[in-house]
Protein backbone atom coordinates (compact mmCIF):
# COMPACT_ATOMS: atom_id res chain seq x y z
CA UNK A 1 0.00 0.00 0.00
CA UNK A 2 2.77 2.44 0.96
CA UNK A 3 4.11 1.56 -2.57
CA UNK A 4 1.22 2.44 -4.64
CA UNK A 5 1.04 5.62 -2.67
CA UNK A 6 4.54 6.65 -2.98
CA UNK A 7 4.69 4.94 -6.94
CA UNK A 8 1.89 7.65 -7.53
CA UNK A 9 2.63 10.35 -5.79
CA UNK A 10 0.08 9.83 -3.14
CA UNK A 11 0.20 11.87 0.16
CA UNK A 12 -2.79 12.26 1.87
CA UNK A 13 -4.38 9.60 3.31
CA UNK A 14 -7.92 10.15 2.11
CA UNK A 15 -6.86 10.11 -1.38
CA UNK A 16 -5.37 6.98 -0.97
CA UNK A 17 -8.49 5.20 0.40
CA UNK A 18 -10.41 6.63 -1.95
CA UNK A 19 -7.78 5.75 -5.09
CA UNK A 20 -8.08 1.96 -3.44
CA UNK A 21 -12.02 1.73 -3.68
CA UNK A 22 -12.02 3.26 -6.85
CA UNK A 23 -9.53 0.26 -8.10
CA UNK A 24 -11.39 -2.34 -6.47
CA UNK A 25 -15.04 -0.71 -7.51
CA UNK A 26 -13.48 -0.25 -11.46
CA UNK A 27 -12.18 -4.45 -11.54
CA UNK A 28 -15.04 -5.64 -10.12
CA UNK A 29 -17.37 -3.38 -12.68
CA UNK A 30 -14.79 -4.48 -15.37
CA UNK A 31 -15.38 -8.37 -14.45
CA UNK A 32 -19.06 -8.03 -14.29
CA UNK A 33 -18.97 -6.47 -18.18
CA UNK A 34 -16.29 -9.45 -19.50
CA UNK A 35 -18.68 -11.93 -17.64
CA UNK A 36 -22.28 -10.70 -18.97
CA UNK A 37 -20.40 -10.31 -22.64
CA UNK A 38 -19.51 -13.89 -21.95
CA UNK A 39 -23.07 -14.71 -21.54
CA UNK A 40 -23.66 -14.63 -24.87
CA UNK A 41 -21.93 -18.24 -25.46
CA UNK A 42 -25.78 -19.18 -24.72
CA UNK A 43 -26.72 -18.08 -28.40
CA UNK A 44 -23.37 -18.48 -30.41
CA UNK A 45 -21.71 -21.97 -31.33
CA UNK A 46 -18.29 -20.29 -31.45
CA UNK A 47 -17.21 -17.83 -28.94
CA UNK A 48 -13.51 -17.34 -29.96
CA UNK A 49 -14.61 -13.81 -31.98
CA UNK A 50 -16.01 -11.94 -29.10
CA UNK A 51 -12.16 -11.66 -27.51
CA UNK A 52 -10.90 -9.52 -30.41
CA UNK A 53 -14.27 -7.21 -30.30
CA UNK A 54 -14.38 -7.04 -26.69
CA UNK A 55 -10.49 -5.93 -27.20
CA UNK A 56 -10.96 -3.65 -29.68
CA UNK A 57 -14.22 -1.82 -27.81
CA UNK A 58 -11.92 -1.57 -25.00
CA UNK A 59 -8.75 0.04 -27.04
CA UNK A 60 -10.96 2.26 -28.53
CA UNK A 61 -13.89 3.43 -25.56
CA UNK A 62 -11.40 2.79 -22.84
CA UNK A 63 -8.78 5.92 -23.94
CA UNK A 64 -6.15 3.13 -24.92
CA UNK A 65 -5.94 4.22 -28.59
CA UNK A 66 -6.27 8.02 -27.82
CA UNK A 67 -6.91 10.31 -24.97
CA UNK A 68 -10.61 10.28 -24.67
CA UNK A 69 -9.84 13.59 -23.09
CA UNK A 70 -9.47 15.04 -26.87
CA UNK A 71 -12.87 14.38 -28.10
CA UNK A 72 -15.45 17.28 -29.09
CA UNK A 73 -17.63 18.20 -25.80
CA UNK A 74 -20.81 16.77 -27.88
CA UNK A 75 -18.94 13.07 -27.42
CA UNK A 76 -17.90 13.59 -23.30
CA UNK A 77 -20.43 11.69 -21.97
CA UNK A 78 -18.00 8.62 -23.95
CA UNK A 79 -15.79 9.23 -20.57
CA UNK A 80 -18.46 7.46 -18.17
CA UNK A 81 -18.61 4.28 -20.16
CA UNK A 82 -16.94 1.03 -18.73
CA UNK A 83 -14.36 0.64 -20.68
CA UNK A 84 -13.37 4.22 -19.99
CA UNK A 85 -13.47 3.85 -16.48
CA UNK A 86 -11.36 0.18 -16.69
CA UNK A 87 -8.78 2.04 -18.79
CA UNK A 88 -8.44 5.68 -19.12
CA UNK A 89 -9.70 6.38 -15.33
CA UNK A 90 -6.85 4.36 -13.72
CA UNK A 91 -4.14 5.52 -15.91
CA UNK A 92 -4.89 9.55 -15.40
CA UNK A 93 -5.08 8.26 -11.41
CA UNK A 94 -2.03 6.94 -12.19
CA UNK A 95 -0.65 10.46 -13.75
CA UNK A 96 -2.30 12.22 -10.80
CA UNK A 97 -4.48 13.74 -12.80
CA UNK A 98 -7.35 13.15 -10.97
CA UNK A 99 -9.29 15.22 -8.17
CA UNK A 100 -10.97 14.02 -5.25
CA UNK A 101 -14.32 14.43 -6.98
CA UNK A 102 -12.93 13.40 -9.94
CA UNK A 103 -12.55 9.77 -8.38
CA UNK A 104 -15.53 10.26 -6.03
CA UNK A 105 -17.53 10.32 -9.17
CA UNK A 106 -15.61 7.37 -10.92
CA UNK A 107 -16.58 5.04 -7.94
CA UNK A 108 -20.12 6.25 -7.86
CA UNK A 109 -20.08 5.28 -11.33
CA UNK A 110 -18.46 2.35 -11.12
CA UNK A 111 -20.74 1.00 -8.56
CA UNK A 112 -23.92 2.34 -11.24
CA UNK A 113 -22.39 -0.06 -13.97
CA UNK A 114 -22.21 -2.83 -11.81
CA UNK A 115 -25.58 -2.60 -10.76
CA UNK A 116 -26.75 -2.34 -14.47
CA UNK A 117 -24.36 -5.17 -14.93
CA UNK A 118 -25.55 -7.66 -12.46
CA UNK A 119 -29.26 -6.85 -13.32
CA UNK A 120 -28.25 -7.71 -17.42
CA UNK A 121 -26.76 -10.94 -16.29
CA UNK A 122 -29.56 -12.07 -13.86
CA UNK A 123 -31.76 -11.38 -17.17
CA UNK A 124 -29.17 -12.87 -19.56
CA UNK A 125 -28.46 -16.23 -17.50
CA UNK A 126 -32.48 -16.68 -16.72
CA UNK A 127 -33.14 -15.87 -20.22
CA UNK A 128 -29.83 -18.25 -21.61
CA UNK A 129 -30.68 -21.01 -19.34
CA UNK A 130 -33.99 -21.54 -20.83
CA UNK A 131 -32.79 -21.87 -24.63
CA UNK A 132 -29.79 -23.70 -23.52
CA UNK A 133 -29.30 -26.74 -25.40
CA UNK A 134 -26.70 -29.17 -23.99
CA UNK A 135 -24.49 -31.19 -26.86
CA UNK A 136 -21.29 -33.67 -26.85
CA UNK A 137 -20.74 -36.12 -24.18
Amino acid sequence: MLFFAFTIGIHDLFFLILSLVLIVSVYIMFFLLVASISLCSFWLIQVWPLRPVITAAFLLLGGQSFPLQVLPYSLQWLIYNPFSLAGNQLTLLVLKRLTHKDVLLDIALSCIWSFILIITMKLTWTKGLKSYEGVGG
